[in-house]
């Protein structure tokens, strides 16, 4: 996992923060038995024989700052917990959403991918820095995800929860890709390229018919004969475009049958109808400016960023595609 983070060109505090949130959205839902597991899933490790040496050394104060503002900024309403003292009912804060300035701005009227992208990976970026300081290592970084959330966990389980359901709802396409592996039934195995990650979060939730049909077409866009294609991973967003349009000229060609789609949570009438000479790209760059806030023109992008892009392009493209088949099967209807 690792390894795989690193293709995205990320910092060593981002590893760090991406692990310490992938420990939290673990410890959501699952039973006990089942959370014990997961700790172990990604390092072979003891909590118990190591939390009391991680929460000695950590500096837990900038973390909750990073935290308060992160879920301040997604408007996140944290419920209270009421305690009697002396008599009297008081409510009790977890913590305190507050702007502390170490995010960039945003605003949840404005949300799109590559708003909530710059927030997150940010937040993640801060994260790492303050794990960097009390000098954890990635696995420390990983157990003491589990060792912080379980210790607010104890406090208020109530806001832990809601806190942890957003850092795993709002998570961009690749950190989701990560988040959910423990759950796939299909397990993990390394060698995805990057933008297959971003791909995957991207369709994470989407019906298993809208996949099983999506799947082989990202497969020929980046795999000929089994083995990757030389350099596409290296192709800015517009090169990528191009080849995508190459490679989606013969995948159409081979007429897949659309129809098996089935609950894809997405309406295909809303992308422009694909002609495999790239005359409705200006439709769908327009488009994906407007959902994603992304445009295959920007290259001054973190990397990251940059395979969240192209991830964008394959789903349009094959949306696109989806939509010309559609109105083909009507057209046909009509004249029989």
């Amino acid at each position: 996992m690792v390894a795989d983070l690193k293709a995205f060109e990320v910092s060593d505090d981002f590893v760090r923060g991406t692990l310490f949130l992938f420990a939290a959205t673990l410890m959501r839902g699952p039973s006990a038995e089942a959370c014990h597991s997961w700790q172990q899933w990604l390092f072979d490790h003891n909590v118990e024989e190591v939390a009391e040496d991680l929460l000695g050394r950590m500096y837990d104060s900038p973390i909750q700052r990073a935290i308060e503002e992160f879920v301040f900024k997604l408007g996140v309403d944290l419920p209270v917990r009421e305690m009697r003292i002396n008599g009297l009912v008081k409510p009790m804060y977890l913590l305190q959403p507050s702007n502390h300035d170490l995010l960039p701005d945003f605003s949840s009227s404005l949300y799109n991918l590559a708003s909530i992208s710059k927030l997150y990976f940010a937040f993640t970026e801060e994260l790492g820095r303050c794990l960097a300081k009390s000098e954890f290592d990635f696995e420390e970084s990983y157990v003491f995800g589990f060792c912080f959330f379980g210790m607010w966990f104890q406090m208020d389980s109530r806001a832990t929860e809601t806190i942890i359901a957003a850092i795993e709802y709002v998570s961009p396409p690749v950190l989701r890709f990560f988040f959910e592996l423990p759950k796939s039934a299909k397990g993990y195995e390394r060698g995805w390229l990057p933008t297959q990650i971003a791909l995957a979060g991207q369709f994470h939730g989407f019906s298993e018919s809208f996949i099983q049909l999506a799947w082989p077409y990202q497969f020929r866009v980046f795999y000929s004969g089994g083995v990757p294609i030389a350099d596409v991973e290296k192709l800015t967003p517009l090169g990528f475009l191009d080849h995508c349009y190459a490679m989606s000229r013969s995948f159409y060609g081979e007429q897949p049958d659309f129809s098996l789609i089935v609950g894809p949570q997405i309406d295909p009438e809303k992308f422009p109808v694909w002609t495999g000479t790239k005359a409705e790209y200006p439709a769908m760059s327009e488009y994906m400016l407007s959902v994603w806030g992304y445009n295959p023109s920007q290259e001054d992008l973190p990397v990251i960023e940059l395979k969240q892009i192209n991830a964008c392009i394959v789903f349009s493209q094959f949306c696109s595609m989806w939509k010309r088949a559609r109105i083909g099967s009507v057209a046909s209807s009509k004249n029989h």
